[in-house]
């Protein structure tokens, strides 16, 4: 391709251990080339690293013009993104908002100015930030500001639509952006996007006749399995045998007992945590083998809980959580996600399993589940989970993938892939008498 030596020397100077990989080449090249571009890349695959290193090749490949910046709307953003690419020489800021006497404000209105100039070589950006506030609107005004864009990039583009139409009205403005931009690639990235989605974001996002990048969202090393949870009793008992199964083992054995995220809804989470601290008695964050996780955690647990699980081996073995979006949450060690109930779509499902086995080690991911779980009157439920969740007679890999356009990997044994295809294969050798006695 006509890039790939700047788009590796770009690599090289941004830092030395990253290898750029076929797809995020691929989106590059087009991204030079100026053509608008869909990115679905797996949970794990480096696409954050793709828009991370436009600045830098842009430098290269365009050295005699002034330093480009790059744009990128977000719905969540965390500072600890802006701290990791000051590591990398990159200099970046952030665009936020809040509500005032029901009026939505920039909360970086002396930064404008500066952002205009192009002294930010990234410039990330709530929609609501730029699009719902005078001073973003200002912004979006200044030809100075226009001129420096080299390129925009929409982040987890899957949740545009639906977090545009339930409560974050400025997603549906995005549209508008390529007419303010109209000579400057466009480019939408996500971990986890169904088909008929990728049909309707050209629309959606106002993108002018888009190539698509796909790689297979199939992590090869997870291996998935689906149970279920009794329909009858009392929700809280059913809930407990989940986590007091998993408190229980961590008790006997914390040192073996493999770094997993069980997400459970916030009310029983605080059941497990006042278990725990039943079996392990008071402590803190920096002795602690559990902790914590939700969206107003302490910002010094949080950010010791986050640095300790980026260690290959971290004293931290279970993670309690409802959610780690936007929590800048990206722990390599971890082998087990269980899930005690389902999320609400398959998107959010695989985007929160691809948390585990980030460094290719061996994983598993489970999944409790009762009727109660995914009835149709739950608020925001997707038939997507309902089909996963229901359907007993098909390879759970298979379901998982099937919304996503792609099927399983080949050449995965049965044992690796999931309960389903794991309970054919004993079901074949009792069959064939391998467990009679006799034999």
């Amino acid at each position: 391709m006509a890039f790939t030596s700047e788009i590796t020397r770009a690599f090289i100077e941004f830092c030395s251990s990253f290898q750029p990989k076929a797809k995020q080449i691929e989106c590059l090249e087009h991204f030079l080339a100026g053509r608008d571009i869909i990115a679905h890349l797996h949970v794990g695959y480096g696409k954050s690293l793709v828009y991370q290193i436009i600045p830098k090749l842009l430098s290269i490949v365009k050295k005699d013009e002034p330093q480009a910046t790059l744009l990128v709307i977000s719905p969540i953003i965390q500072n600890e993104q802006i701290e990791t690419l000051k590591k990398y020489d990159v200099k970046a800021c952030r665009l936020s908002y809040h509500e005032c006497d029901g009026e939505v404000e920039l909360m970086e209105k002396d930064m404008i100015q500066n952002i205009a100039e192009g002294e930010f070589a990234i410039v990330f950006a709530h929609p609501e930030a730029l699009l719902n506030t005078f001073s973003g609107k200002d912004l979006l005004s200044k030809r100075q500001f226009i001129d420096h864009v080299k390129g925009v990039v929409i982040d987890e583009c899957h949740i545009v639509k639906e977090w545009g139409e339930e409560f974050r009205t400025a997603f549906q403005k995005l549209k508008t952006l390529p007419a303010v931009f109209n000579d400057v690639p466009f480019m939408a990235l996500s971990g986890t996007l169904p088909t008929s989605l990728m049909k309707e974001l050209p629309n959606i996002l106002g993108l002018n006749n888009p190539v698509t990048v796909q790689e297979s969202p199939d992590r090869t090393n997870i291996f998935l399995k689906k149970l279920h949870k009794s329909k009858f009793g009392d929700t809280n008992e059913i809930y407990e045998s989940i986590f007091k199964t998993e408190c229980d083992d961590l008790k006997k054995d914390p040192y073996n007992y493999p770094v997993t995220m069980l997400f459970m809804p916030l009310y029983y989470i605080s059941q497990a945590a006042a278990y725990l601290k039943h079996l392990f008695g008071d402590g803190d964050i920096t002795t602690s083998c559990y902790a914590v996780l939700f969206s107003r955690q302490d910002k010094v647990v949080l950010k010791t809980t986050v640095e300790e699980l980026q260690m290959e081996y971290p004293q931290i073995r279970l993670i309690l959580t409802s959610s780690v979006a936007g929590m800048g949450f990206d722990p390599p060690s971890v082998m087990r996600i269980i899930h005690a109930r389902p999320p609400r779509n398959l998107s959010q499902y695989l985007q929160e399993i691809g948390r585990a086995g980030r460094r290719g080690q061996n994983s598993s991911a489970i999944l409790h589940y009762n009727k109660r779980d995914i009835a149709k009157n739950i608020p925001g439920i997707q038939e997507d989970i309902v089909q996963y969740c229901n359907n007993e007679e098909t390879c759970v890999r298979e379901l998982l993938l099937k919304p996503f356009g792609f099927s399983k990997s080949q050449g995965i044994a049965n044992e690796n892939c999931c309960s389903f295809c794991l309970n054919e294969d004993i079901s074949k050798l009792d069959e064939a008498g391998a467990f009679d006695n006799n034999v």
